[in-house]
């Protein structure tokens, strides 16, 4: 699926517009609105659509925006305690506690 997919986006126009409704009836096979799905085999929305120009971004509007609350809902932040790496976030103990996440 994501080689047919890198391939509507990379194909002239003809060849995009043959493809695009396969994709969109397949997309559907592969992906899903629940975030459960996504801890296994499920395909994630944004996998499909990762820019709003891409072929099935306005197909999967709704389920891109499930997966993006989603996200942001495990990303920690400083009302719940947890250090984000700028200073001052101490452990138990005292000692100054790093940040191993992806912003820094």
């Amino acid at each position: 699926m994501m080689c047919f997919m890198r391939l509507a986006e990379m194909a002239p126009g003809p060849v995009a517009e043959k493809l695009l409704p396969e994709l969109r009836r397949g997309v559907h096979l592969v992906t899903g609105d629940n975030p459960d799905d996504w801890r296994g085999y499920g395909g994630r929305p944004l996998w499909f659509a990762a820019a709003p120009d891409s072929p099935l971004s306005d197909y999967l509007q709704d389920s891109i925006q499930v997966q993006l609350d989603h996200e942001s809902s495990l990303r920690p932040t400083m009302a719940d305690g947890i250090p984000t790496g700028r200073g001052g976030n101490t452990r138990a103990c005292g000692r100054p506690q790093e940040w191993n996440g992806p912003d820094t």
